[in-house]
């Protein structure tokens, strides 16, 4: 089921974590992974990936759909003020890795930082809907990633610009002028 729209334009007010539920490799192309899940969730009639961002095994962070627009869901929640991270794992079945969850602390920490959002309620997907996403090996370990990223956050934080710039939706992920 279908509850996100996707096309809709939000205003961030909260950070959710997810993970695929398909285990991942190590040396599998994250890149390839996430265009799989793309084409699937196309296919379902959204108009792109469901989430905001991807964090890899590698710890790499991927631009997936802009934050401005509402992501969408299987589940039944509304999806609609959320920044969906999405983890690359299946967490039930393995241990996400330390690179991994590096980035998962920068790209909360950016995003706290970047959209006001405090972390000491960081989301996960089980908090609004019947499910274990995003698995019990990672869901275990988020307050402490939420605790580490709003320490990264309250130091600095961290600055994502985009390896590989195109049109508009890079310009969502450069740090604004001050």
């Amino acid at each position: 089921m279908s509850v996100g729209v996707g096309a809709e334009q939000q205003q961030v007010t909260g950070v959710m974590v997810h993970h695929s539920a398909v285990a991942s490799n190590e040396g599998e192309d994250e890149a390839e992974r996430l265009q799989g899940y793309q084409r699937y969730h196309q296919e379902q009639g959204w108009p792109d990936i469901a989430y905001h961002v991807g964090v890899g095994r590698s710890g790499r962070l991927y631009e997936l759909r802009d934050p401005a627009l509402v992501g969408d869901t299987f589940t039944e929640y509304d999806p609609a003020g959320w920044f969906l991270v999405l983890v690359d794992g299946h967490f039930d079945e393995q241990a996400p890795p330390d690179a991994q969850l590096d980035g998962l602390v920068e790209v909360l920490a950016w995003a706290s930082a970047r959209f006001a959002v405090p972390l000491d309620d960081l989301a996960s997907h089980r908090d609004v809907a019947a499910t274990t996403c995003p698995g019990e090996r990672l869901f275990r370990r988020l307050p402490d990633i939420g605790a580490e990223a709003s320490r990264l956050a309250a130091s600095g934080g961290v600055q994502l610009e985009p390896t590989c710039p195109s049109d508009d939706l890079a310009d969502a992920w450069r740090p604004e002028e001050t």
